[in-house]
Formats: C-alpha cells, sequence, structure tokens
C-alpha cells in the first residue's frame, strides 16, 4: 500500500519509489540508507508506488543509484 510523505502531503506532489529493497550504492548521506526515511523499514514498504489515480498531480520518481550517479 503506497505511503504518503509527511513533507508533499496535500502538495499534489506523489513521491514514488519503484525500486525494491536497498539501493546498492549504499552511500552514506542518503536519507533513504540512514533509517530516517518515512518508509522504514525498506524492505517491507519497496516499492512505494500509487495505487489510486494521480490525474492532476506532480509524479516524483527517486530511483536512489540513479541520483547519485546523476550527480558524480
Amino acid at each position: 500500500m503506497y505511503k504518503e510523505n509527511p513533507k508533499t502531503k496535500g502538495s499534489g506532489i506523489i513521491c514514488c519509489i519503484p525500486q525494491t529493497g536497498i539501493c546498492p550504492q549504499k552511500c552514506d548521506d542518503c536519507f533513504f540508507q540512514s533509517g530516517r526515511s518515512y518508509l522504514e523499514p525498506l524492505v517491507d514498504n519497496l516499492p512505494n508506488m500509487p495505487d489510486f489515480d494521480t490525474s492532476g498531480n506532480c509524479l516524483r520518481e527517486y530511483f536512489a543509484a540513479k541520483e547519485k550517479m546523476k550527480n558524480n
């Protein structure tokens, strides 16, 4: 079941994480690797994709490994 990001609640932004499990990059500074994520435990809550109509909303997909590679 989809878990809404508390920081974007009511904003029209739907945060999606299509990956399963922990990112293989394991970056020390990553929010999703630090245990501080609203999706903890990640093993139980990923992928986190909406299971409802998202028409009229902005979908924000987050790929941890892709994001890290893009910043290097």
